[in-house]
C-alpha cells in the first residue's frame, strides 16, 4: 500500500506541474479565452456536466448540491490532450497539445443527511494562440508580417459543502477563488527596411473571489408514477459573478520610440453562469442527463480591451450513461459506457460573425479495484465557419483520468 500511494502521489505531481504548450483556438484571444467545461473524463464522456446527475463515484464540480451522494472518500486527477486543424482562406494547420484538467477532493461527513466536503482546482478559461499574417495590409502597398500570441488564463480553486433537507432536497455551496494570468503581444515587421517595426504586449494579472450556489430536487419518478424509471430530477447552480482584482501592464516598443511601460490597477468582472438541468436512470442501467447553461460574457468589464468582441454564451447538451450491473463482481463498479452531444454559442464575436460550435463525445470507465476506476473520454468539436477571413477548426481531444476510493486511503490493518 505505501508504494502505492508513493507511486500515486509521484503521479499526481507529475500531472499538477505538466504545462506543455497548449496550443488553444486563435478565438481565445477574446475577452478571457475558451472556457474550460471539460474537468473530468466521466463528464466529458457526457457532453460536460450533468447539473442533476448524482455521482457515487467522482466529484462533480457543476453543482455542489451533488456532493450529497459521495458515498466514499474521493481524490480524482485527469489530464487533457487535444489536436486541432484549422483553416483559414485556403491554408491549413494542425496544432497540438494538453492541459492538466483537475485534482479534485470528496469526504463525506454524514450519509444520512447527505453532508460532504469537497475542494478542488481547476481550470477555468484557458488562451494560448499564435496568429501569422503576411502581405499587404489594409490595402495600401505597405507590405508587413503582423504577428499575434498569447497565452495564460485562469484557474479555480474551490471549497465547499452539501447538506440534504426534509422532503430529499439536496443543496450545497462553495467558494471559489480564482487566479491568472493573461500575456498578449502584436508585432509588426514591415518589408521596407526603411520602416520601424513596432511591438506591442499588454500582461493581467488578476485575483478575486465568487460563490457558486446549488439545489437537487427529490426524485419525482414516483409521484408521476413512472415505473421503469428513477431518480428523475431536477437540478440548478448560479455563480455569482467574480469580483477580480486586476492588474494590468502594458508596454510600448519600435526603433523610433523607446520602450515605454504603463501599469494600472482596477476590478475585473466576470458575468454570472446560470446552468440548469434534468437527470433520470431507466431501467437501472441506462442515466440520462440534458443540462442549459447561460453566462453574459458581454458583461465582461475590465481594464484595457479585455471585453473586446466578448459576446452571452449558451450550451445545450445531452448525456447518456450505460452500466451493466449484472457485469459487476460485488462491491466493484460495472465498466461505464458514455456518449453525449453539444450545441453552444460561444463567448466569441469575430468580424460582426457570432461563433458558434457543436460537439460530440464518448468515454469509457474501467474499475481497477473496488471503488477506483480509470477513466477515457474522446471529445470532437466543430467551431466557426468558413468566408469572411475567419477560422474554422474542428478539434480532437483525449481525456485520461483516475478516481481513488476511500479503500485506497486506508492503511490495512496487520
Amino acid at each position: 500500500m505505501t508504494k502505492s500511494i508513493a507511486k500515486t502521489a509521484t503521479l499526481v505531481a507529475l500531472l499538477t506541474t505538466a504545462t506543455p504548450a497548449q496550443t488553444n483556438t486563435p478565438y481565445s484571444s477574446i475577452g478571457l479565452g475558451v472556457v474550460e467545461f471539460s474537468q473530468s473524463p466521466r463528464d466529458m464522456g457526457m457532453a460536460d456536466y450533468g447539473v442533476a446527475h448524482f455521482r457515487a463515484l467522482g466529484v462533480a464540480t457543476i453543482n455542489p448540491a451533488l456532493w450529497t451522494g459521495i458515498s466514499s472518500t474521493r481524490m480524482d486527477v485527469g489530464m487533457l490532450f487535444d489536436g486541432s486543424f484549422d483553416s483559414h482562406d485556403g491554408t491549413s494547420r494542425y496544432d497540438a497539445g494538453a492541459i492538466f484538467t483537475g485534482l479534485l477532493f470528496g469526504v463525506p461527513l454524514s450519509d444520512e443527511y447527505g453532508v460532504s466536503l469537497a475542494a478542488g482546482l481547476v481550470p477555468y478559461t484557458v488562451s494560448n494562440f499564435e496568429n501569422e499574417f503576411s502581405g499587404a495590409q489594409l490595402g495600401s502597398p505597405v507590405s508587413a508580417t503582423i504577428t499575434s500570441k498569447g497565452e495564460g488564463g485562469l484557474s479555480k480553486a474551490f471549497v465547499g459543502s452539501s447538506v440534504r433537507l426534509p422532503l430529499d432536497f439536496s443543496i450545497g455551496a462553495s467558494y471559489n477563488y480564482y487566479a491568472g494570468n493573461l500575456s498578449r503581444s502584436q508585432s509588426i515587421d514591415f518589408d521596407d527596411v526603411a520602416l520601424y517595426d513596432v511591438e506591442y504586449r499588454t500582461a493581467n494579472r488578476l485575483f478575486g473571489s465568487g460563490v457558486t450556489l446549488g439545489v437537487v430536487s427529490p426524485d419525482l419518478a414516483k409521484p408521476l408514477g413512472l415505473e421503469s424509471v428513477s431518480g428523475l430530477r431536477l437540478g440548478a447552480s448560479y455563480e455569482t459573478p467574480g469580483k477580480l482584482e486586476q492588474e494590468y501592464f502594458h508596454s510600448y516598443e519600435s526603433g523610433l520610440i523607446d520602450d515605454t511601460t504603463g501599469y494600472l490597477e482596477g476590478e475585473l468582472t466576470t458575468p454570472s453562469r446560470l446552468v440548469v438541468g434534468a437527470a433520470a436512470t431507466v431501467n437501472n442501467w441506462w442515466r440520462v442527463h440534458v443540462d442549459y447553461l447561460q453566462q453574459p460574457w458581454s458583461e465582461l468589464k475590465g481594464l484595457g480591451d479585455i471585453e473586446r468582441g466578448a459576446q452571452d454564451q449558451w450550451r445545450l447538451s445531452a448525456g447518456l450513461e450505460y452500466r451493466n450491473l449484472e457485469e459487476a463482481d460485488p462491491g466493484w463498479e460495472p465498466t461505464t459506457y458514455r456518449c453525449g452531444i453539444s450545441f453552444e454559442r460561444t463567448p466569441f464575436e469575430a468580424k460582426a460573425t457570432s461563433i458558434s460550435q457543436y460537439g460530440v463525445s464518448a468515454g469509457i470507465s474501467f474499475p481497477v479495484s473496488p471503488g477506483n476506476t480509470v477513466d477515457f473520454a474522446l471529445q470532437y468539436f466543430h467551431r466557426g465557419e468558413g468566408g469572411n477571413g475567419l477560422v474554422v477548426e474542428d478539434v480532437v481531444r483525449l481525456g485520461v483520468g483516475m478516481s481513488f476510493g476511500e479503500i485506497w486511503f486506508i492503511r490495512p490493518e496487520r
